[in-house]
């Protein structure tokens, strides 16, 4: 029998929990975002794909079928079995339409359920009950419109998936002080930390202090301790990678910014 791929599926509501919880995507957050009516809580494990967008901007919806009870951000190797499709209806009478992926965790072991049609209906009408109760708390109505089978399902992963292959290795350094001693603002490294994120989501960005270099300002060469951010990268966008140079270094008062990838290249 051929082997299902998988993907990796982060929880934001845990099975049980009353409390409704979403991701700040671009600073990788969770918070609190409502508390259901009293008798309500989550049936499954609900939870997003990681290195997926959707047409709305987010990462797609999965719901973990099977007796996982997890926490917040927990990360779970899944296949998916099949999704059902739905449209939303808001306050104000404009629509949406909506795919809740269902997928199966692989530390489950319940390996024989392959497609949807494999999975009993009364888990399908009670998750399709939860549904259009929870949405209901909020103003809004959800009606489902159709199902997917799991290549149906996986087509639409795989469109919209952010995953590319990883062939750069890029360094950003900083100075974290000017030629006098002082340290620059925070808020500039929080603002390129967050422009970093929100361009290169789903790829690895930190930063590594303390770092010693010697620094070129456009009064001296001295030495001062670096910000060095790293980011993996499928190809070098040299037009962005240029211009961000160029208002790092008036920003920072530095003759050069170094930027740098591959074993030896420089971006000029």
């Amino acid at each position: 029998m051929k082997k299902q791929p998988t993907i990796t599926v982060v929880v934001e509501n845990p099975k049980g929990s009353c409390n409704v919880y979403r991701n700040d995507h671009e600073l990788d957050n969770f918070y609190l975002e409502r508390v259901m009516p009293k008798g309500m809580s989550f049936p499954c494990d609900f939870g997003y794909i990681r290195s997926t967008t959707g047409t709305n901007g987010d990462p797609l919806s999965a719901i973990i079928i099977g007796d996982c009870h997890t926490f917040v951000g927990c990360k779970i190797r899944c296949r998916v079995v099949g999704g059902l499709l739905s449209t939303q209806i808001e306050e104000d009478g404009t629509s949406i339409t909506i795919q809740h992926f269902l997928v199966l965790p692989i530390a489950d072991g319940v390996q024989q359920i392959r497609n949807l049609s494999e999975l009993p209906s009364i888990v399908l009408e009670n998750l399709k009950s939860f549904l259009i109760n929870d949405h209901a708390t909020t103003g809004k109505k959800l009606k489902f419109t159709g199902k997917l089978d799991h290549t149906e399902a996986m087509k639409f992963v795989n469109e919209a998936s952010t995953e590319q292959e990883i062939k750069f290795k890029l360094e950003l350094v900083l100075p974290q002080t000017d030629s006098s001693g002082k340290p620059f603002d925070k808020i500039l490294f929080e603002e390129l930390n967050r422009e970093l994120i929100k361009k290169f989501n789903g790829l690895t960005v930190y930063s590594r202090l303390p770092a010693e270099g010697f620094w070129k300002t456009k009064d001296a060469t001295v030495q001062q301790t670096v910000v060095v951010y790293q980011l993996m990268l499928a190809c070098i966008d040299h037009p962005y990678w240029q211009q961000l140079k160029a208002n790092l270094e008036k920003k920072f008062n530095q003759t050069e910014v170094m930027i740098t990838y591959g074993p030896s290249k420089q971006v000029k």
